[in-house]
């Protein structure tokens, strides 16, 4: 068996840019054919790890959803 080099990861101004794309399908689906999405959120405390400022940018975009979605955030860290 032969192994593939592992991807390359994005640079942080790409990744962003990716987080805001996907943050905006249940807006876009919404406005599509108005149902409601629901966007699960597992181990949400990582976000921290990888950028101190992506818990504002995700809250700066979903405050905007109204009725497009609903999210639950999880996460196993006891804090």
């Amino acid at each position: 068996m032969q192994m593939a080099p592992a991807p390359a990861r994005p640079g942080a101004d790409e990744a962003r840019t990716a987080l805001l794309e996907l943050l905006e399908v249940p807006a876009a689906l919404y406005d599509e054919d108005g149902g409601l999405t629901i966007v699960c959120l597992d181990e949400f405390q990582d976000l921290l790890v990888a950028d101190d400022g992506l818990d504002g940018l995700i809250r700066s975009v979903i405050q905007h959803h109204g009725e497009a979605a609903a999210y639950v955030f999880a996460g196993s860290q006891p804090s």
